[in-house]
């Protein structure tokens, strides 16, 4: 049973450890080498590929027949999702969206726009640490926090690039690979003097939650944006639902 899968949350990933005892033949796709390091090796039941530049050079890796497409990207990143059903619908295979599982740590602001996010930041006082996808970084660098804010995003160089179009400079930039621990968010913070960090609804929650305890620890300002789209499964959902499909 093929299926195809884009791993671009810590919730794909997760699913992808834990399903491999169901004995499915997962085809899995990266936008990044990075997420290699945190899957099982590959053998004959788990093949890893990276997206290539366009949809279609991307579809020519796909096996000739799939039973369902589980579209693992990062929870804001819409187009994206848009493109994979497309895909799926192309070849035959059902679209699944893996949602994210909802537990926002208590005494935070969440925010389900990123305008009104972006306002509250440029409320705020002091040094801003922002953690989620460059879509999100988009919407919540301005002018008027420009030049307190810190980003913290993938080492690839159009990242980079991005982030220097919104007006920050290269110190600005922390480009590292995660997981990241408590003590590591820590660090972070104390080192650039942090008193709001942004984050988003995360696959895997551990990875809000490490960053929520760093942060209220230091006495920092904890900024959550939540994403409303709840068209999709969870993950303790997907395997039912493929039994299903069968």
């Amino acid at each position: 049973m093929n299926i195809i899968v884009f791993a671009g949350s810590a919730e794909a990933r997760k699913w992808i450890n834990q399903s491999r005892r169901k004995g499915y033949d997962l085809w899995v796709f990266l936008n990044s080498p990075a997420g290699r390091e945190l899957l099982p090796e590959e053998d004959d039941k788990l093949r890893v590929f990276e997206e290539k530049e366009t949809k279609s050079q991307t579809m020519e890796m796909f096996p000739d027949k799939a039973l369902a497409l589980i579209d693992g990207t990062h929870p804001y990143d819409k187009t994206k999702s848009r493109v994979l059903a497309q895909m799926a619908e192309e070849i035959g295979a059902k679209y699944i969206r893996l949602l994210a599982e909802e537990k926002i740590p208590a005494g935070v602001w969440v925010f389900s726009e990123l305008e009104e996010a972006r306002k509250h930041l440029e409320e705020s006082k002091g040094n801003i640490l922002i953690t989620t996808g460059m879509q999100s970084i988009e919407g919540l660098v301005s002018p008027k926090i420009h030049l307190r804010a810190y980003v913290r995003i993938e080492p690839r160089v159009e990242n980079i690039e991005k982030i220097r179009e919104l007006g920050l400079g290269y110190k600005q930039i922390l480009a590292l690979c995660g997981p990241f621990s408590q003590e590591m968010n820590q660090a972070m913070i104390n080192q650039y003097k942090i008193t709001t960090l942004v984050t988003e609804e995360s696959g895997l929650q551990e990875a809000v939650e490490e960053k929520a305890f760093a942060a209220l620890k230091n006495g920092v300002e904890l900024v959550v944006i939540r994403d409303l789209n709840k068209e999709g499964l969870y993950l303790d959902q997907i395997d039912g639902h493929l039994e299903g499909l069968l």
